[in-house]
């Protein structure tokens, strides 16, 4: 690859931003079949509201019969990341005993 792959895609809503996501840049321009690797796709859009915590992770608290829980909301850079991790650990080799890791254990 020689140019970066970071597509920033701005305009009017309904003017086929999506539709040249999903038609020409996923399957083209990056190579990915979205039927064969639905989990290295993930969308997000950026507008005023779009916080920290929603593209990062937070804590999420719910009320249930008068109790607080809270629960961990992964944002999309943690969902790419983990995913990053998760395709990158069945090829890695330890570079001292030129064997495969067991890192996956840990994911």
């Amino acid at each position: 690859m020689t140019s970066p792959i970071q597509k920033l895609l701005f305009g009017s809503p309904g003017t086929g931003k999506s539709y040249s996501i999903d038609k020409t840049i996923i399957p083209e321009v990056l190579g990915i079949d979205k039927n064969e690797h639905p989990d290295n796709i993930i969308k997000t859009v950026f507008h005023p509201e779009y916080t920290y915590g929603d593209f990062m992770g937070k804590l999420v608290p719910i009320t249930r019969a008068s109790k607080v829980e809270y629960n961990f909301y992964r944002g999309h850079f943690l969902q790419a990341l983990t995913q990053a991790y998760k395709n990158i650990l069945p090829h890695y080799k330890d570079p001292i005993t030129n064997r495969a890791s067991n890192f996956r254990k840990f994911i």
